[in-house]
């Protein structure tokens, strides 16, 4: 389980929602509840898959692609407050 506010991807697809470790940027994901909130009690690394079958990279990739843009832009928001 997640103990901070990571930013989350939420994939309809795949029916998860995805982000990046704080420290070590591995991609993190947990299933969606009705809701479309993520269940953090369910988590674990996408690296940890081990069946791959008629997983769509291109929009894995793509949620990849977010993840890295948005935790970069709140990186520079941080950086230009004084």
């Amino acid at each position: 389980m997640t103990t901070n506010n990571p930013i989350v991807v939420s994939s309809e697809y795949f029916a998860m929602g995805f982000w990046l470790e704080d420290v070590t940027n591995d991609l993190k994901y947990a299933p969606l509840n009705v809701d479309m909130t993520v269940d953090f009690d369910c988590d674990g690394y996408v690296s940890e898959w081990d069946d791959w079958e008629g997983v769509n990279y291109n929009i894995l990739f793509d949620i990849i692609s977010r993840l890295i843009t948005l935790k970069q832009q709140k990186v520079d928001t941080l950086e230009t407050v004084t």
